[in-house]
């Protein structure tokens, strides 16, 4: 084999491409698994035109040996014969990650970046996805603004699909932090849309992209807390401060989910003694004295119904407008029936 490719080269030196081709088919024959041999061959078939021959061993070679890196070299002057700019531009970046002081490639990588430039060329289906991925995201964000929500979702959509399909953007050079901004925002919309349970898997699918990204952690702590999830609503909003100590939105809804946690952790021996405090000021403010509590009552009998019945006996006397008292939201100057929370979680339901 040796011997074939040693003839091969004198012939390809000496401009009988044909010649040195049958050395370099007969070393290939010998040897199968010889990328030198393939990439010769490569070579001598590009100097005949031959392109797409050419190209398919420059293949063969890298898949004998990956690690023969001159093979990019003949793939990016391949791709170059047969018009695909882009992707030999890339093929011959490639080969200068290896080889940076090749006079051949950086030349031929100005070629065919000027030719680029130009507009010349075959598109490949990596840059018509990537073209569509930017124009679909784009779109995306633009609908967002204008709060067309349904469409906006659509165009996210598609730069999923085509992030996906393109091996999470490896394709099309397309970073993986590209696709976890893609997911926060689809999220984003979903929860404009009040669809908690789409705008919380893909909250939790930007995070799985992409562990420190930001946003998708405020994105999934606002999911969560909608989904009344709130202990893991402030796992994930911790995280998200954590990474981005000033995002402003999320340190808001950090202190709003706070709130709402102590308000859930209240004992009822704590909402009895508020909603006392609450008559009384009532009662000062009519002139009469203040209402005892029987907060011993309240506290054997422990359910949240007898909290609340006991809260409108306490506030009977200070004014003929009692305060009431709501189980589901665990507020007060409304009932469960009349409870705009509960509402909204039945109309959530229903849709």
């Amino acid at each position: 084999m040796e011997a074939a490719l040693a003839q091969g080269q004198q012939h390809f030196a000496s401009g009988r491409f044909t010649d040195a081709l049958r050395c370099y088919s007969d070393a290939v024959q010998l040897d199968a698994s010889c990328a030198r041999a393939w990439s010769n061959r490569s070579a001598c078939l590009a100097k005949l035109g031959k392109y797409e021959d050419a190209l398919e061993d420059a293949d063969e070679a890298l898949r004998a040996d990956k690690s023969f890196f001159k093979a990019n070299g003949r793939r990016a002057a391949a791709l170059q014969g047969l018009k695909r700019y882009e992707e030999s531009a890339e093929a011959y970046r490639t080969a200068l990650v290896h080889d940076g002081t090749n006079d051949v490639y950086r030349a031929g990588l100005a070629e065919v970046t000027e030719l680029i430039r130009l507009g010349r060329g075959v598109v490949g289906q990596a840059s018509k996805d990537k073209f569509y991925f930017e124009k679909s995201l784009k779109d995306g964000k633009d609908a967002m603004v204008k709060g067309d929500l349904h469409e906006a979702v659509r165009h996210f959509t598609r730069a999923i699909e085509l992030w996906v399909a393109a091996g999470k953007g490896s394709a099309m050079g397309i970073s993986e932090r590209d696709g976890a901004v893609l997911y926060s925002n689809r999220s984003a919309a979903f929860y404009r849309l009040q669809k908690m349970p789409a705008s919380l898997d893909d909250a939790e699918a930007s995070v799985t992209v992409d562990r420190v990204y930001p946003r998708g952690y405020l994105r999934l702590g606002m999911s969560l807390r909608s989904s009344q999830r709130l202990d893991e609503a402030k796992t994930a909003l911790e995280t998200c401060t954590r990474l981005d100590p000033e995002n402003s939105m999320a340190k808001e809804e950090m202190s709003s989910l706070l709130s709402e946690i102590a308000e859930r952790d209240k004992t009822n021996a704590q909402r009895v003694r508020e909603h006392q405090e609450k008559t009384n000021a009532i009662a000062d403010t009519r002139g009469g004295g203040p209402t005892p509590a029987n907060n011993s009552n309240i506290e054997s009998n422990g359910g949240v119904g007898n909290v609340a019945s006991a809260m409108r006996r306490q506030a009977g006397p200070a004014h003929s407008t009692t305060y009431v008292y709501c189980s589901y939201c665990n507020t007060y100057n409304h009932g469960r029936d009349e409870c705009p929370a509960l509402r909204q979680a039945r109309k959530r339901a229903r849709d």
